[in-house]
C-alpha cells in the first residue's frame, strides 16, 4: 500500500529543491487507479491527501466518465473557476 503522506513529502521536497517559484504554485493531488480500491478505502486516501492540499481529484483509466470529469475539473482549475 502506498504511503500518501510520505509520497507527498518526497515530491514537495523535490519541487522545493528544483525551484522555489515552482513550489509556490497552486497544487492539485490526483489519486489514480481508483478502480483498485473500494469506496471506503478511497475516502480514507482522500482524507489523508486533504491534509496537504484542498484540491483532490480522482480518476481511473477504466472509466471514461472518470477521465472526462478529471479533464473538466482540471480545466476549471486552470481557468480559475475552482480555487
Amino acid at each position: 500500500e502506498e504511503d500518501i503522506e510520505k509520497t507527498y513529502r518526497i515530491i514537495r521536497g523535490e519541487l522545493d529543491k528544483y525551484s522555489a517559484e515552482l513550489s509556490k504554485k497552486q497544487e492539485v493531488i490526483i489519486l489514480t487507479k481508483t478502480d483498485t480500491v473500494n469506496t471506503e478505502e478511497l475516502k480514507k486516501k482522500e482524507k489523508i491527501a486533504s491534509k496537504f492540499c484542498n484540491k483532490i481529484l480522482t480518476a481511473t483509466i477504466l472509466d471514461d466518465l472518470s477521465i472526462k470529469r478529471l479533464s473538466e475539473d482540471l480545466i476549471k482549475i486552470f481557468e480559475g473557476k475552482i480555487s
